[in-house]
């Protein structure tokens, strides 16, 4: 019953195996793997993780439904389970009425008048981001553009968010930056990631009660930074 849903709704999709639904589909990579699940099942597609049922939409009209049109059918996020708080609070996994409440609050904070007010901020953060690839520029050196970029998003966050000037790129060990990699790099070994997904009724409560000090550390300090 779990494996049928998707061919009920008329979802082309891979065939599941018992347990852990498409994981084996995944093998090549996130994204490798949602181009050919395009390629060969079309724009309205799907697949399962363990026996939670996935669809993936890649034509743009069904998009703009989504996001737009019938965005008020949407708004739910998918949810592992395993958030802790502050993050399990934030709008990214409040459900229902509480995220209406929440996005309504956080709605005003967006307004051209408050960004304008952010301006400085962000101008500060792009200034670090062109002197170090101008450094490039003139050495010509190969470099990873990827990590310049994520410096200069964790310096506008920091700087926005948190009230914290840091420069990522010239200072890597700043506890700002350093705790932001370690948020990012948290990554679940592929056994155990296995077992939630084919037998989250079991594995869930049992991985959210088992210490983890890494998490704990993470979430102390940003709780911390905020004054919660």
């Amino acid at each position: 019953i779990g494996f049928s849903r998707l061919e009920k709704l008329d979802i082309r999709h891979p065939k599941p195996s018992p347990f852990i639904g498409n994981l084996t589909f995944f093998r090549q990579g996130f994204w490798e793997s949602h181009m050919e699940l395009r390629k060969q099942y079309g724009p309205l597609s799907g697949y399962y993780l363990g026996r939670r049922m996935i669809v993936v939409i890649s034509d743009p009209d069904m998009i703009k439904q989504v996001l737009a049109e019938k965005f008020s059918n949407f708004t739910n996020r998918m949810a592992t389970g395993l958030e802790s708080k502050p993050v399990a609070d934030s709008i990214l996994f409040l459900r229902d009425k509480r995220w209406e409440e929440v996005r309504s609050v956080l709605t005003s904070a967006f307004s051209p008048k408050k960004l304008n007010k952010l301006t400085p901020l962000i101008s500060q953060a792009c200034d670090l981001l062109l002197a170090h690839l101008e450094r490039y520029a003139e050495s010509g050196d190969a470099f990873d553009i990827q990590r310049c970029y994520c410096c200069y998003t964790t310096d506008v966050v920091a700087s926005v968010a948190f009230g914290t000037q840091v420069n990522s790129s010239e200072e890597p060990e700043h506890p700002f930056v350093k705790h932001c990699r370690r948020f990012f790099a948290f990554s679940v070994p592929r056994l155990i990631l296995v077992l939630i997904l084919s037998f989250p009724s079991i594995m869930v409560p049992l991985a959210r009660i088992l210490p983890n000090k890494k998490r704990d550390e993470v979430n102390g300090f940003f709780t911390n930074s905020l004054g919660m």
